[in-house]
């Protein structure tokens, strides 16, 4: 049975809330209890809590003022596509806007299964 559209909606922001605020607990709570629980970040796959929680880790610290703006959502019959802006301060000191695309995939509970993150590197660099 599909998860209800609202319970999709309030995994992803619970999901968001966490990465803007820095909290992996929150951030890892969002996902399955699932081993293979996975991260495919442009088409690189990370699976499993302790990899997906350090991959969060290394990008999270190299943007110490990372924050994910939500411009859209749309729904599809198990998942979530949003479409989000990165802010963050470049070694410049420069504010740099990239938008991104997030496809969120869930299991029966209604926790990420698989987050699909595709982001265009080059717009970041300086």
């Amino acid at each position: 049975m599909a998860v209800s559209e609202q319970a999709r909606l309030a995994t992803v922001e619970e999901h968001v809330r966490g990465e803007n605020a820095r909290d992996m607990d929150v951030v890892m709570g969002t996902f399955s209890d699932s081993d293979h629980a996975s991260v495919v970040y442009n088409g690189i796959p990370t699976t499993g809590h302790a990899k997906i929680r350090r991959s969060y880790e290394i990008r999270l610290n190299a943007l110490p003022d990372f924050r994910l703006e939500v411009k859209q959502r749309h729904f599809s019959a198990d998942s979530l596509i949003a479409e989000h802006v990165l802010h963050f301060t470049n070694k410049k000191g420069q504010p740099v806007e990239v938008p991104m695309c997030i496809v969120y995939c869930f299991d029966e509970a209604g926790k990420l299964s698989e987050e699909r993150v595709y982001i265009d590197e080059a717009r970041m660099m300086p």
